[in-house]
């Protein structure tokens, strides 16, 4: 889909058009479903995992190096067979799932592509991760996951958090998930392995002092110290008034 009004002003324009922001939009594509084609689907609530896999598909055969997918499956697609708009037969729920299952693993094993996959991994009350039925296939290689959480300031603006620490509700292990931002900074100009360890000391400080760590980000041969405040929690939710917390709002 051709990028929307909001997408044009604040990319393209945003602050005297800053040029290193503007090179950046050139690279970014949305792909998205119209209102015309979920209309043509006569389900808006639920979206053919199928189209979603076309969508994969088509970023990953056009060379996408980052395919950010903002969709969460956290249960498997229950549908009863049927058409949708483009079908060449009825599909059921399973069919589909099964569909966007082979288009993931087809971008994972690709030994000539390079392509990174990031998925949707939200969580519930008490930061409970919830299921992602196609986490199995999460390699830390190709396929990744991440948190689509963001915080919002006088409910106008929001702004991505750094990461959320989640809880396993059967192992009751916690461990790390870092925001879209983050990650697509790390696979574009950092060290994963660096993310790893400092996932680790996240987990291990739990003084809740705000401590300040850093990623060393390279781009084109300058070597910079992105900053990423440890986050405080207070009952369960992220508290948003600290000094040192406005640093860690990624708009």
């Amino acid at each position: 889909a051709e990028p929307d009004d909001w997408f044009d002003k604040y990319f393209l324009f945003q602050k005297a058009a800053d040029t290193e922001t503007r090179r950046i939009a050139q690279d970014l594509f949305f792909l998205d479903f119209t209102d015309d084609t979920i209309k043509a689907f006569k389900r808006p609530h639920l979206l053919p995992r199928d189209k979603v896999a076309d969508l994969i598909g088509t970023a990953y055969e056009g060379g996408a190096s980052i395919i950010i997918v903002d969709f969460v499956f956290s249960e498997e697609d229950y549908s009863q067979k049927r058409n949708f708009a483009g079908d060449k037969k009825a599909l059921d729920g399973q069919e589909r799932d099964k569909i966007l299952r082979d288009m993931l693993k087809k971008v994972r094993d690709d030994p000539d592509s390079n392509t990174k996959v990031l998925l949707m991994r939200s969580n519930g009350a008490n930061n409970i991760e919830q299921d992602n039925i196609f986490a199995d296939l999460v390699d830390g290689k190709k396929i990744f996951e991440v948190t689509p959480n963001h915080t919002e300031f006088r409910s106008t603006t929001r702004f991505w958090l750094p990461y959320i620490k989640v809880t396993n509700d059967d192992t009751k292990k916690t461990r790390i998930l870092w925001s879209v931002p983050i990650m697509t900074l790390v696979l574009t100009y950092g060290n994963l392995n660096e993310l790893r360890a400092l996932e680790q000391q996240i987990l291990n400080d739990s003084d809740n002092t705000m401590n300040r760590y850093s990623l060393k980000i390279n781009r084109g041969g300058v070597i910079e110290d992105f900053p990423i405040f440890e986050e405080m929690g207070e009952a369960g939710s992220v508290e948003r008034n600290t000094g040192a917390g406005q640093y860690n709002r990624i708009q």
